[in-house]
C-alpha cells in the first residue's frame, strides 16, 4: 500500500520548498553508452567513462529502494544499449515498481525485440524525437525519422498482444528557429495513441553553438501550443507553459507562479538520480556531487541528511546549477 503524501501536501511542500517525506521516484543511471553522438548531450562535457551498470549492483540498488514506487532506467546513455535492459525491467517489475525508460528508439529494430519489451511489463516509454524528418548532417539532437517507424510497430504490436503497456510518450527539445519541427512532432503524435508530448528547453549547462528561443519567442510558441491542444485534443506538457490536461492543466497554467518554481530546483525536492555505483546525486550533470550511497545507507536518511540539506540551500552557487533553468518558469539571463 502506498504511503505517499496527499496531493495537497505535495503542492504545499513545493510552495514552501520542502522535500517530500520520501523520494517516491528515482532515476537509475543504467548506462552512459549511446548509439548517437548528439553534440548537445552533457556526456561529452563531463569527462566520465561510458559504461553500463553492473547487473548485480543494479539488483542491489533496486533491493535497497525502500518506499520508492517508480523508477526511470535512464541516464545519459541509451537504455537499449545495455545488454540486460529487459532483465532489468523485469527485475524492477518483480519488486513491484512502476518502470519507465527514455530512448531514442533506434535500436528497437525488429518485432521480436519490441514484443519482448511489451511482455517485460514496462509501464511507459518516452521517445526522444526532435523532427519527423531525417537530418543526416545534423548532429545536434534526435532527428532520425527511422524512430517513427519503430514507434508505429510498437503501437501495432501492442494492439496485437492486447497490451495497454508500455504507455508511449514523445519528448522533444525546443531549439531556436526550429519550432515548426516541434509543431510537426505534436501533429504526428496527436493522431496516434500517444499519451503526451513533453517539450523541454535546451539546457545551458555547457557552451554549444546551438541557440534557443528568447523568452518572448517562447511565449509566442506557447500560444501556438494552446491552439494545437484545442485543435487536436492533444496533451502538450511544458513546465514553462502548461502541465496536465483539463482543469488541472488550467490551474497549473494560471497559478504556476504561486508554486515558486522559479526560485528552486524541484528535482531536489522530488527525486534523486542514483549512479551506477549507488551514489545518490542531484542530477546527471553533477556526477561528483554525492549525498551518500544507497548500498551503504538508508535512502530516507540520505534524503534528509546534512549533505543534501546544505546543497538545497547553496546549489545556486554551483556553476552548472546557476546556468540551469530547465526546471524553472522564466529563463536565466
Amino acid at each position: 500500500m502506498s504511503t505517499k503524501e496527499s496531493f495537497p501536501m505535495l503542492v504545499l511542500k513545493k510552495i514552501l520548498h520542502k522535500p517530500t517525506r520520501y523520494p517516491y521516484f528515482a532515476q537509475i543511471d543504467i548506462t552512459n553508452v549511446c548509439n548517437l553522438q548528439c553534440r548537445m548531450c552533457p556526456i561529452h562535457y563531463l569527462g566520465i567513462e561510458k559504461t553500463h551498470i553492473d547487473y548485480e549492483i543494479f539488483k542491489r540498488i533496486v533491493d535497497n529502494l525502500g518506499e520508492i514506487e517508480e523508477v526511470a532506467l535512464t541516464g545519459l546513455g541509451e537504455p537499449f544499449t545495455h545488454p540486460r535492459i529487459i532483465d532489468a525491467i523485469r527485475y524492477c517489475k518483480k519488486r513491484g515498481l512502476v518502470v519507465k525508460v527514455t530512448s531514442n528508439g533506434l535500436l528497437l529494430r525488429n518485432d521480436s525485440v519490441i514484443k519482448e519489451l511489451i511482455v517485460s511489463g514496462l509501464d511507459a516509454i518516452t521517445f526522444s524525437v526532435d523532427s519527423i524528418q531525417s537530418h543526416e548532417k545534423d548532429s545536434i539532437a534526435h532527428r532520425d525519422a527511422t524512430v517513427l517507424d519503430n514507434i508505429e510497430r510498437l503501437i501495432k504490436l501492442k494492439k496485437e498482444l492486447r497490451s495497454e503497456t508500455p504507455r508511449i510518450n514523445i519528448q522533444t527539445v525546443l531549439f531556436k528557429n526550429r519550432e515548426n519541427d516541434i509543431y510537426d512532432v505534436i501533429k504526428w503524435s496527436a493522431v496516434r495513441p500517444i499519451h503526451r508530448v513533453n517539450v523541454l528547453r535546451m539546457h545551458l549547462y555547457f557552451d554549444i553553438d546551438e541557440k534557443r528561443p528568447t523568452r518572448e519567442e517562447e511565449k509566442r510558441i506557447f500560444r501556438e501550443f494552446a491552439k494545437l491542444r484545442k485543435k487536436y485534443n492533444v496533451r502538450i506538457d511544458c513546465i514553462q507553459d502548461q502541465f496536465f490536461t483539463g482543469i488541472m492543466g488550467w490551474v497549473y497554467k494560471y497559478f504556476k507562479y504561486f508554486l515558486r518554481l522559479d526560485s528552486c530546483c524541484i528535482r531536489l525536492l522530488d527525486y534523486p538520480l542514483i549512479s551506477q555505483k549507488g551514489e545518490m546525486l542531484p542530477c546527471c550533470v553533477l556526477p561528483e556531487c554525492s549525498f551518500g550511497n544507497v548500498l551503504e545507507e538508508d535512502i530516507k536518511r540520505i534524503w534528509h541528511g546534512k549533505k543534501i540539506a546544505a546543497f538545497r540551500k547553496t546549489y545556486n552557487t554551483v556553476e552548472r546549477c546557476s546556468k540551469c533553468d530547465c526546471w524553472r518558469i522564466k529563463q536565466v539571463i
